[in-house]
């Protein structure tokens, strides 16, 4: 055959294949553009969700109080639909329509959590609602009848119902450490003086919390100087709650089973967040499965009725961590066209800044030079330092008593929302540049700052208000 007659069957043959895969490999292209457009926009939505949270539950007397927390997560809903639909150039119907490839949007919140989902109602209709709220909790069964319902939190505050012979005895509180010693490590208490140690370090019974408020008669901000006891009331009930909490541990289970190995405090088995112990081990257990459970059912159960392919994803390591020591929001997209693929992703954006929970992370200190600082930051000094969480130092919205937000008429007759600074000191330039890390060592600090650290995270601790704070004071509680 001739050289030219080949190469007219090798163009005639060639050329369509190549024709093909360069539309292909271009498809693939925008593909892949979209999708990373899809990932930034899910983001956005998903941070601007958090961001919404954050400023509701802040500006919010009471957050902490169940429907109003509803009502804030709601808020923040809204603005993820409003936001991702926007994002995605859809509006109304359309809007709607895009909700149909978002089988969950998570809340994790102190003890338990909200899922977001779409739920099939009598009619055959789907409708997104917030489903009831789910704790973070485990029963552990001991001898022929009783039986032990631990609710865990993202910190070492537990609720601890103990059923035994048809009755139930409930209580809630942190759980620390307890010591007999002055310089022992946990919580000495002396309960003839009343003097209260915390790692050898001495607490007062009070201390003076200076905060900036705003007089609304007066149109101003004023000084307060607060006589708290919240930090020395903090060691003393978390003493008292955590000796009966292991008399129940030790009664029920007895020594060296494997619930009393795994819940029973002692040093080398700390509550406190962070530390590597068998308790902390078994509380991420316990908040990993009942998420992951949920979410497997919430997502299946919607995705055979909506014939779409829904599964919870496999999260990492790092993304368990985020969720075992934050507040979240966590928001999950799945089956939605894009270029010649579907599209499937979730985000993570943890809180660090809300009413619902407090950790060393969100901590921030005054000394003497007129900034907050990082507990580790070397330009903190004072013999007097003070520490608040972080979100003090942000606007706050002026509120009436009532809870209505205070407005004022300016020049050109617009009534605007009223803002103050619940402290008014600047930033430090070097914890901000440099990033100082919050998790350090507390025991190479000096004596000023570990009072502080010990005062301001007990104290922040205490005045959270906790819906299961109702169990505390109740006695032995029969069915009936």
């Amino acid at each position: 055959m001739r050289l030219q007659n080949l190469l007219i069957i090798f163009v005639a043959i060639a050329l369509p294949v190549m024709i093909i895969l360069q539309v292909f490999i271009g498809y693939q292209i925008d593909t892949v553009n979209l999708r990373t457009q899809y990932d930034n926009k899910l983001l956005g939505a998903t941070y601007d969700t958090m961001t919404t949270f954050q400023l509701n539950t802040t500006n919010n007397m009471y957050s902490s109080v169940s429907d109003t927390l509803i009502r804030d997560i709601e808020a923040s809903i809204n603005i993820f639909t409003m936001q991702l639909g926007s994002s995605l150039g859809k509006t109304g119907s359309s809007k709607t329509g895009m909700l149909s490839y978002v089988p969950a949007l998570l809340f994790t919140l102190y003890d338990g959590y909200y899922i977001y989902t779409p739920v099939t109602k009598e009619d055959g209709t789907v409708e997104h609602m917030l489903k009831p709220y789910v704790y973070y909790t485990k029963e552990y069964d001991y001898g022929t009848d009783g039986k032990i319902i631990i609710n865990y939190s993202l910190d070492n505050y537990v609720v601890l119902y103990n059923y035994q012979n048809n009755e139930y005895t409930s209580k809630a509180g942190y759980l620390e450490l307890t010591t007999n010693s002055q310089t022992g490590s946990g919580i000495y208490y002396n309960e003839s003086t009343g003097d209260i140690y915390y790692n050898g370090v001495h607490i007062d019974r009070e201390e003076t919390i200076k905060r900036q408020k705003y007089d609304v008669s007066a149109g101003t901000t004023v000084l307060e100087n607060v006589i708290s006891t919240s930090a020395y009331d903090y060691y003393k009930e978390a003493y008292i709650f955590s000796k009966w909490y292991n008399d129940v541990i030790k009664d029920s289970f007895g020594v060296g089973t494997e619930n009393y190995n795994k819940l029973y405090i002692t040093e080398a088995n700390s509550a406190l967040p962070y530390a590597k112990s068998a308790l902390n081990n078994e509380k991420e257990k316990v908040i990993e499965d009942t998420i992951t459970n949920n979410l497997i059912q919430t997502m299946n159960m919607y995705g055979r009725k909506a014939s779409i392919d829904f599964s919870m994803p496999k999260f990492t390591a790092e993304d368990w961590d985020k969720i075992y020591h934050n507040i979240c929001v966590i928001s999950f997209v799945q089956g939605l066209p894009v270029g010649t693929a579907k599209y499937n992703n979730y985000i993570i954006v943890p809180s660090t800044e809300n009413k619902q929970y407090v950790s060393n992370i969100n901590l921030f200190y005054v000394g003497t030079d007129g900034s907050y600082h990082r507990l580790g930051c070397e330009h903190l000094e004072g013999t007097t330092i003070t520490g608040y969480k972080k979100y003090e130092f942000s606007k706050q919205t002026v509120l009436y008593n009532n809870g209505n937000v205070f407005k004022k008429t300016d020049v050109n007759g617009v009534s605007r929302t009223v803002y103050y600074y619940p402290h008014g000191e600047t930033a430090c330039y070097y914890c901000v540049v440099n990033a100082t890390n919050p998790n350090i060592d507390i025991s190479t600090l000096s004596i000023e700052k570990k009072q502080a650290y010990y005062n301001a995270l007990a104290r922040e601790k205490h005045d959270l208000v906790k819906l299961s704070n109702y169990v505390n004071g109740s006695t032995t509680q029969t069915p009936q």
